[in-house]
């Protein structure tokens, strides 16, 4: 069912405190060449293992269609889920041997925050109505703890455990939660058409894909089948959970009002560029003579449609990124043809946007900020956190000149030895949950030890409290090599509005 290893590379998932994957590698497997490289533009599966069909029924126990009921949403607005304001009654993780300690500590502090909080966990070789239920509940009770709100998911024949698997470690990067007009909650990912191009691209390519991922489907496809009363919607252009943020924020000109923004980055403007542009000899004629910044630039509208198709509007979107011109100069040398085809509110967005740099380069010029969640997070009270190593970054000149936006620089620290090897420490990739009165914050720890702060975390603890924030520690770790990505909590998790009520069978 898998298609041939790409990479040698070992996965890291047996460590409890390890990161997974070398830069290098990470950076083929999500993403396609740097700019300028149009004549062998793709993106490459290196380190990853692709999957090219979904798993053979005649090798799983039972099927999962409807085979938990959740409660309906109540009073909320359709359209994307608040990250800041959205109070989770459910957790979303994927089971990884060597982080069942991972798992008992966010169970203990979601216990503090919320007793009914549930921590739902992608398992592999496992079903609740599968002949060996009770032995798999019996081994994973051994090896996670205590399982009071912790509810076991099957994972349809996938491994969960392993990087290369759709379902994987980062449950957020495949699907976003949001509610539809009438309030009941749906997950939003790519749907079948978008994933048949996909594998026929990976055919076509023997396995460089130019339209990654194939996550997006798989898991958001997957878990809307898994619960009765949770809706599927598809989406085009989107992507990863993690490069796309959404926050809700008080007006500044009305204290009364409420909007809603969205962040999103690099990775999604080049992976929709390279989606809308995949087939240059088939490209309608009013796009195949654009230039790569025209390109991005497109790519990026086509991403703020999809936004105002949800959300209403596009007014509030943030394209974030770094690069060598601004969105208005790309912008007065569009045709008249490219422009017409984009929606009115969108270019209106585009030219309020224009003195801030077109993202072709990812935020920083850093290949670490590859996805929005590891660079900055939307918070309540209209704060917007921002690694320290990102202050003077161009991105941040667009986020510091909305008026609603409150912006503060999380402290950081990079380090090197004496071979020059870089260490980073980072807390911006955490995890923030509302219990409905304020916002709780879960970050890692530089000693990988949460019961021995060290100084730095306690620095960081005490700026985050002095905002107003409730702060709890994991013993997940802060620090990583420079080499590796920053897989932090809020990779991890994907939170959502509705609570797992029962089984239906």
């Amino acid at each position: 069912m898998l298609s041939t290893s790409f990479s040698t590379h070992p996965s890291s998932t047996d460590k409890p405190h390890s990161n997974f994957g070398s830069v290098s590698d990470f950076s083929k497997s999500l993403t396609a060449q740097q700019p300028g490289d149009q004549s062998t533009s793709q993106i490459a599966a290196g380190g990853i293992e692709v999957r090219t069909a979904p798993p053979d029924p005649a090798n799983y126990d039972l099927p999962i269609d409807n085979l938990f009921q959740i409660e309906a949403a109540e009073n909320v607005r359709p359209g994307f889920a608040d990250s800041n304001y959205t109070v989770p009654q459910t957790v979303f993780m994927s089971y990884g041997r060597g982080r069942e300690y991972l798992f008992a500590e966010l169970n203990d502090i979601f216990n503090d925050i919320n007793s009914n909080l549930q921590l739902a966990l992608y398992m592999p070789n496992y079903h609740p109505d599968g002949i060996h239920f009770n032995q798999r509940v019996e081994h994973f009770e051994r090896r996670i703890g205590n399982l009071d709100n912790i509810v076991l998911l099957p994972s349809l024949g996938y491994d969960p455990t392993s990087i290369s698997d759709p379902i994987s470690t980062f449950p957020e990067d495949g699907k976003y939660y949001g509610y539809d007009e009438h309030g009941n909650p749906v997950v939003f990912g790519f749907g079948e058409a978008r994933q048949a191009e996909v594998r026929q691209s990976l055919e076509e390519l023997e396995g460089a894909s130019l339209i990654h991922p194939q996550r997006s489907y798989e898991i958001a496809t997957m878990t809307a089948q898994m619960f009765d009363g949770l809706g599927f919607r598809e989406l085009e252009y989107l992507t990863y959970g993690g490069d796309f943020h959404v926050g809700r924020f008080t007006s500044a000109s009305d204290s009364e009002q409420t909007v809603q923004k969205q962040f999103f980055g690099r990775e999604s403007v080049l992976l929709a560029r390279e989606r809308i542009f995949a087939h240059r000899d088939s490209l309608p004629e009013h796009l195949s003579g654009l230039n790569e910044e025209q390109e991005f630039l497109f790519a990026a509208s086509k991403i703020m449609e999809e936004i105002e198709s949800v959300a209403g509007t596009a007014s509030q979107a943030f394209p974030l990124g770094a690069g060598e011109v601004t969105i208005g100069e790309i912008l007065e040398t569009l045709p008249p043809s490219i422009i017409e085809e984009m929606s009115p509110s969108v270019l209106q967005r585009l030219r309020t946007l224009g003195e801030f740099e077109l993202p072709l380069e990812y935020a920083d010029n850093k290949r670490l900020n590859y996805h929005v969640d590891t660079f900055m997070a939307p918070l309540t009270d209209n704060i917007v956190l921002v690694d320290q190593s990102a202050e003077g970054a161009s991105f941040v000149d667009m986020l510091r000149s909305d008026p609603d936006i409150d912006l503060h620089f999380l402290p950081s620290r990079s380090e090197y030895n004496n071979l020059e090897e870089e260490t980073r420490t980072s807390y911006m990739n955490m995890l923030t949950i509302n219990d409905g009165e304020k916002l709780h914050l879960i970050l890692p720890t530089e000693n990988s030890d949460k019961e021995n702060l060290s100084l730095l975390d306690i620095q960081v603890k005490t700026m985050l409290e002095n905002l107003g924030f409730t702060v709890h520690f994991t013993s997940y770790q802060a620090v990583y090599d420079a080499n590796f990505v920053d897989y932090g909590l809020n990779c991890l998790t994907e939170i959502s509005s509705f609570a797992i009520t029962d089984e239906t069978r």
